[in-house]
């Protein structure tokens, strides 16, 4: 039998559509950032299926806490969501979107596809697009694009994409275990760091904005990360 857990990234939303989860059988793991805990690994069981976490980072901190956090034992199928679903996807049940979760080794459950920037001329067809977007700016810092920038730094033996990238936001997907430990738990480990305050970051931007913007670039990445060709790229070495 396929294992399948739920991993939900809350703050202050409301979780009780979760609840229909647990009935069809899914275990669920809640990770609250509502709380007073302010360093950045600070990880604190408070209840069965309920744990606390300082509140930076948006859900790619949750996920990758996770991940770093339960390397070892992970569930057959990671679902991986944010406190609130509804307004990025449509369902009738919770479960209605998981039916098949395990025949997939990565699937997102977002509604629509976005542009992603990897070279300025992309660049400059967002800032027409979308001139008055709060992060136009924030985001792509004199060095290149947010999303070169981060590629390089990720993946710096592979040439980076020089087509527009699409994928599905938000950050809703499942994933298999072994789509996961395709990269060791180091490789986690070394994403979680960028949420260290305290850590130089290769954007050379100010913290604040730094942490704040690689929140949001990991909901561009968390899909290539996972569809990378490992096999053709890596032969069949993990990375």
């Amino acid at each position: 039998m396929v294992s399948k857990r739920v991993v939900v990234a809350k703050y202050k939303e409301e979780i009780a559509w979760t609840e229909e989860l647990q009935e069809a059988g899914y275990e669920v793991l809640i990770y609250n950032k509502d709380t007073s805990l302010t360093h950045y690994k600070d990880y604190e069981p408070k209840k069965e299926g309920w744990i606390d976490l300082c509140n930076i980072g948006r859900e790619s901190h949750t996920y990758l806490t996770h991940i770093v956090n339960h390397y070892e034992d992970l569930r057959d199928v990671e679902v991986f969501f944010q406190g609130k679903i509804s307004d990025h996807v449509a369902y009738e049940k919770p479960s209605d979107l998981l039916k098949e979760c395990e025949k997939a080794l990565f699937q997102s459950y977002a509604s629509i596809n976005k542009v992603g920037c990897f070279n300025e001329q992309v660049y400059e067809h967002m800032k027409k697009i979308a001139p008055t977007h709060p992060h136009i700016d924030k985001a792509y810092p004199p060095e290149g694009t947010r999303e070169y920038i981060f590629f390089k730094e990720l993946y710096p033996h592979l040439s980076y994409p020089t087509q527009p990238y699409i994928f599905k936001p938000f950050a809703l997907f499942s994933v298999r275990k072994e789509v996961i430990h395709a990269y060791p738990k180091e490789f986690y480990e070394k994403l979680l760091e960028y949420f260290n305050p305290e850590a130089d970051n290769f954007m050379g931007m100010d913290k604040e904005d730094f942490i704040a913007n690689i929140g949001y670039t990991f909901e561009f990445f968390w899909q290539l990360i996972f569809t990378l060709p490992l096999t053709s790229i890596y032969g069949s070495e993990s990375i």
